[in-house]
Parts: C-alpha cells; structure tokens; sequence
C-alpha cells in the first residue's frame, strides 16, 4: 500500500479549450520546469456491490484500462495533508488472479472464490462474477508533465502534472469535465505540491480553482443532478460543464459531506 498526494485544480471557462491549450504548451512554471512525459487515453470504470459497501466505508475499488492493459486499484482513508492536498491509500497493480484476490481481501469483500471468479474470464468478467456492480464509467484524454526544480541540482522530477479531459459516461448521455492535477513524486516530495499550485493559480486568476473533490464523488454528484434535471444539457456532445454548474455540483457533495 503507497500513499498519493496531489492537488486538483478545477478548469473555470465557458470556453475551457484554450486554457488547456495554453497550459499544454508551458514549459516552465515559476522556478520548476514542465517536461514532456507522454499523454495517454484512459478508461475508467469503478466497482461496488449493490448496496453501495464501498463508498460507504469511503473506498473506491477502478479498473483502468489503457491500450491492451488492465491495472486494479484500490484507494481509500482520504485526509487533507499539510501541503494543502489530498492524501490517500492506494494500491494498485496490473491485473491477475493475484492482483484481485489481493484487493477483494483488502477492501474486506469475500463472495467467494476469487480466483475461481477470474479464471477464464477478462477483468469485467470477472468483477461481474464477484456481483459487482459499475457505478461509474468514463474516459480521460491525459497529458503528462513531469515537474522539476531547476534549484535542484540532481533535476529529478518532485511532482507530476496530469491534463485532463474528462468524459463521464451515462447511458447515451456524457458530460466534460476539464482540471489539472498535480502529483507529488513520493510523500517526502509533497511540500512541492503547495508552491506549484499556487504559481498555476497566480498565472491563471479564476481560471484555474482549487477543487476539493476526486473525480469520483465529482461524477457521482454530476449524475445524481443530471437525473434531476439540474444540469440542463448545453447542446454539445459531450455536453460542456459550465461555471455554474461546479457551483451545483460543489454544494450538493458539500451537503452530502455534511
């Protein structure tokens, strides 16, 4: 089991596409240096049983595939660290006989054979035969930065910044979500976390807000609104998450938190 530590910052724009544009293209932040590190298409789905045990216990159970590969991660214990961020629990290995039976024992889930659930059978196969249920979908379009400082002689990254493009998926329905995360390279690296969020919130005033949810709970609210009629769609394809709508979103998790 590791430890992550990130801050989210949430993408304020009636016309978010050329922020993240324009982010994509620095290579420099203040006194830390963007390096290219890849991009990559994810999909994402997150697992529960029918009486929703998980979410309950406040633990989210992915699986994430990217390409041809499957990884299962478990996270759980969110808390708010020192450096302003978030910190969790998370274990997460590529897929296997292995990798499932571990988790199931983890998050304290025991239908029966796990390994006999998984033989023969691919990820969701198997996680259907557990009576597992999907309690979200989505796709995220990520680009990645690796986040140095050029004070540092030994130029290994302290941080990592994730763009991205975020597609929840609802039945013929999907909404967009855009932020940038920043993630501390190790837990004795997190003290980095709080000056590079605030160089990208002075560099992009109101554009850029601190958003204190992960994107779970952040869609779950988003379809729990939507199947209310209180995000109205915005004519797109996927339809655009505006302004006002984070304000909804912020206030019904706030409510559900309270």
């Amino acid at each position: 089991m590791k430890k992550e530590v990130e801050t989210t910052l949430l993408v304020v724009s009636a016309n978010p596409g050329p922020v993240m544009d324009h982010l994509a293209a620095l290579d420099r932040i203040g006194a830390y240096e963007l390096l290219p590190a890849g991009s990559t298409i994810i999909h994402d789905r997150y697992y529960d049983t029918p009486e929703r045990s998980f979410l309950d216990r406040a633990i989210a159970l992915r699986l994430r595939r990217t390409g041809d590969s499957y990884l299962l991660c478990m996270k759980g214990h969110e808390r708010l660290h020192e450096c302003g961020g978030v910190e969790r629990d998370e274990f997460e290995e590529p897929w296997s006989e292995e990798t499932l039976e571990t988790i199931i024992r983890v998050v304290g889930f025991c239908p029966g054979d796990s390994r006999a659930a998984a033989a023969g059978a691919g990820p969701e196969q198997a996680l259907d035969r557990l009576g597992l249920q999907v309690i979200q979908d989505r796709q995220t379009t990520r680009i990645i930065r690796d986040i140095v400082d050029s004070q540092e002689p030994a130029r290994i990254a302290c941080a990592e910044m994730a763009l991205d493009t975020v597609d929840y998926l609802f039945g013929p329905r999907a909404f967009r979500h855009f932020e940038l995360e920043i993630e501390a390279k190790g837990c004795e690296r997190a003290a980095h976390i709080r000056d590079i969020t605030a160089l990208f919130e002075a560099a992009f005033p109101g554009v850029l807000q601190r958003w204190h949810h992960n994107k779970l709970i952040t869609g779950l609210a988003i379809e729990a609104l939507s199947s209310r009629g209180e995000l109205p769609a915005c004519g797109g394809c996927p339809d655009l998450l505006l302004p006002v709508h984070y304000a909804r979103i912020d206030a019904f998790i706030s409510r559900l938190r309270d």
